[in-house]
């Protein structure tokens, strides 16, 4: 049973909430008593950095934090650098807070339902997830009442009519502050009235405990905890045979660890496509006809096409494009950013993804690539462009590049290649250290450091643009060390 509590934040509306934390049962209550009160919530990362923190605290101009207890010290940090300490209230999930800021317990009603504090409009403004979208800078991805809602309907009509209203128990270690956690586990698992088993970090033995323990029916994973449920000895020393389904999302999963997995537990591995901009199921693989290596279909009342990503003209089924969408889940934009805005919307206002694939015969999706150059390092995205920021800002480089490199474990993770100020000495470690100390830990720099000597040595175009896909072609061959 889940009680629903109201709280009191601001006299003032409409209210602009940060919310930092992991995984917690609060989390529910957080958001929905901000949305209750016709106020805005914007999740951000636990493991962000105070810095991180702060971009996205002055990026949506927040007056209220709420804040995890592991995540206070950061958060009021942010609020200290943002010069606005005044004018933010600080909230504390728990019984517990320091002087100048207030616990969550304390704001805890009676579980009286409160009156909304003025009509919400279906394109009001709900929650502001923070998305690298095709290039760049993270951005505040806009998503209205009317997309969050949509999203929960449309997954229905498409994989929901599956689902035993009530009698599922859905195992999603799925942090709550990415979209996937935040719609796939949090809202769908209110709207379906079933149990959600989740944890504040993921740890196998006791995701592979609480499938037992709880018999949980479902699973919401991403590839790297299905890689280790194929192949870890761990996995046979628990009963998982309550577990019906596997859905795979974040990132791309590959058929065979899909079907290594699915054979192993003799459970059903499916893929889904989102992302933020679309609230963010895309496609699903339905129960009722889940296609290995396939995204699925569309989710109801989403149209998309393939069209070439060039001239933007329609192309035949069966040939690759870019996938371009429309439908009442697509975002209302990127907050306060014309130029990302006029990038992400085509001139018939279709939202281009910057996925690459084809459709088959039946309408199913298959993803095969993509044109916006974000690293996926555990289904987590890491913006090249950000780093690269980061690395330009060390006193001794002078230029930077950053791309993927595989893993098998993880997906992605980033490697850097820099340039040096005349007369410095390279030190790889020392310059991934560097950076793992203003990052947070998905953004290091696993990939290793590249020293490229030359000083036009990093590859960029007749605009100056870096031409990261040159790189990755390089490093594939095998032309650079990752300590070199």
């Amino acid at each position: 049973t889940t009680e629903i509590y109201t709280l009191s934040l601001h006299d003032a509306l409409p209210i602009w909430a940060l919310l930092i934390s992991p995984n917690h049962a609060d989390y529910f209550t957080a958001v929905h008593a901000v949305l209750k009160l016709n106020g805005v919530l914007s999740p951000a990362n636990p493991l962000y950095s105070a810095t991180e923190i702060g971009r996205q605290l002055e990026d949506c101009e927040a007056t209220v934090v709420m804040a995890h207890p592991c995540c206070l010290e950061k958060a009021l940090e942010a609020v200290r650098a943002s010069g606005r300490a005044d004018a933010i209230s600080v909230l504390v999930l728990g019984a517990d807070a320091p002087a100048g800021a207030t616990p969550l317990d304390a704001l805890k009603g009676t579980g009286a339902a409160a009156p909304l504090l003025g009509a919400v409009e279906d394109d009001q403004l709900a929650v502001l997830p923070y998305s690298s979208g095709t290039t760049g800078m993270p951005k505040g991805t806009m998503l209205t009442h009317r997309n969050l809602i949509a999203n929960v309907l449309q997954f229905e009509f498409v994989d929901g009519r599956f689902w035993s209203r009530g009698g599922e128990t859905l195992v999603s270690p799925l942090p709550f502050f990415h979209i996937y956690g935040f719609t796939a586990s949090l809202n769908i698992s209110l709207y379906y009235d079933c149990t959600c088993v989740t944890m504040p970090a993921f740890d196998l033995e006791r995701f592979l405990s609480l499938v037992q323990e709880r018999r949980c029916t479902r699973a919401q994973l991403v590839p790297p905890i299905i890689l280790g449920l194929a192949k870890h000895p761990l996995v046979d020393s628990y009963d998982l045979s309550s577990l019906k389904t596997i859905v795979s999302g974040a990132a791309p999963l590959a058929r065979e660890v899909g079907n290594e997995c699915a054979a192993r537990l003799g459970v059903a591995v499916k893929q889904a496509w989102g992302m933020s901009e679309l609230a963010p199921i895309g496609s699903v693989n339905p129960d009722g006809d889940n296609r290995p290596g396939s995204s699925g279909v569309a989710v109801a009342s989403m149209l998309y096409k393939i069209v070439d990503p060039e001239s933007g003209e329609l192309l035949p089924r069966g040939e690759e494009g870019e996938v371009v969408c429309t439908g009442p889940n697509v975002m209302a934009g990127y907050l306060n950013n014309p130029e990302a805005n006029a990038h992400a919307f085509d001139a018939d206002g279709w939202f281009r993804t910057g996925d690459i694939g084809y459709a088959d015969e039946d309408g199913y999706l298959y993803f095969t690539d993509r044109l916006k150059e974000l690293i996926k390092y555990k289904g987590f995205q890491v913006p090249p462009a950000e780093l690269e920021a980061l690395l330009l800002s060390h006193p001794h480089i002078v230029d930077s590049a950053v791309i993927p490199v595989p893993s098998d474990t993880a997906g992605e993770v980033p490697r850097a290649f820099v340039t040096l100020a005349p007369g410095a000495d390279f030190d790889a470690d020392s310059i991934a250290a560097w950076v793992a100390e203003r990052v947070a830990p998905h953004k290091k720099l696993r990939g290793g450091v590249v020293q490229m000597v030359a000083p036009d040595a990093i590859p960029k175009s007749a605009a100056g643009k870096i031409l990261r896909r040159v790189l990755v072609q390089r490093n594939k061959a095998g032309e650079f060390d990752p300590q070199e």
